[in-house]
């Protein structure tokens, strides 16, 4: 079995915090452009 170095951790970790930056962007720009089309069906 492979051993876990604190480094293979906070590299994995760091990786992961990226990666979720970026859907995180992304999410909220189509939640953005979602509200902007609704509003203007609303308004």
């Amino acid at each position: 079995m492979h051993r876990h170095t604190v480094w293979d951790y906070c590299t994995g970790f760091s990786q992961i915090e990226e990666a979720n930056r970026e859907i995180g962007k992304t999410f909220y720009n189509r939640i953005r452009q979602l509200s902007v089309l609704i509003n203007r069906d609303y308004s």
